[in-house]
């Protein structure tokens, strides 16, 4: 609280630096902060905070921290808190969004895992007369069923690598909502890299496979 214009300006003796914090809220910036003793305190004080930190979570002297403050101030309200709790109810609002963004997540991964899976096998499965004409000139098996995958691999990775630059661009928006993450996490995204090339590699193989085990004359007459 600044003083009166004419009061004599007050003093004080810095005796140590702090490194700015989050005070009143995790969600605020990061600000300058001063501390100053409380009898310096311009105000009367209605509450105090004091942190207490003891030799282990079971160890702190609660109850002789509340006898010690009733004795000095008989009147005065003490609640005690441990500093999980506090940081706890301090997040709900973001862990309930993790849950939900997470609940989502999963079931969004999900449907693509299964929209990826149908069209991948369904576009394989509609190769199957082109499957065994080459199987009829002579195309051995393995060639053959190595020209699906890699045509279905480079097909999903060129559609991966777009989906990561998009979601590159759409992280910016989610640092606010990260905790103890990056918006760029590696995990993350190599994850995402290998799961979905792997499961369009794995739905080219199986109707790959059936395809050329069938009869050329059979999968000729296939339309």
């Amino acid at each position: 609280m600044p003083a009166s214009p004419g009061a004599p300006q007050r003093t004080f003796e810095i005796v140590g630096l702090v490194q700015d914090t989050k005070y009143t809220g995790l969600r605020d910036p990061f600000e300058p902060i001063a501390y100053f003793p409380v009898s310096q305190d311009r105000q009367p004080l209605e509450y105090v905070n004091l942190m207490v930190r003891g030799a282990a979570p079971a160890m702190t002297p609660t109850r002789s921290l509340s006898e010690a403050i009733r004795r000095t101030e008989p009147e005065a309200a003490v609640f005690v808190v441990p500093f999980t709790a506090q940081i706890r109810d301090a997040l709900v609002r973001e862990r309930l969004m993790a849950m939900l963004s997470g609940f989502f997540g999963v079931i969004a991964v999900l449907l693509a895992f299964l929209g990826l899976y149908g069209v991948v096998a369904y576009g394989v499965t509609e190769r199957t007369r082109e499957i065994g004409i080459r199987t009829a000139l002579g195309a051995p098996p393995s060639a053959v069923l190595g020209l699906v995958l890699g045509q279905s691999v480079r097909l999903t990775a060129v559609g991966v690598a777009l989906g990561l630059a998009g979601a590159v661009a759409a992280t910016r928006y989610l640092e606010g909502l990260l905790f103890g993450l990056t918006p760029l996490d590696p995990g993350t995204f190599i994850s995402v890299a290998v799961a979905f090339p792997v499961l369009a590699a794995w739905a080219a193989y199986l109707p790959a496979r059936r395809a050329i085990r069938v009869d050329p004359l059979i999968a000729l007459r296939c339309e």
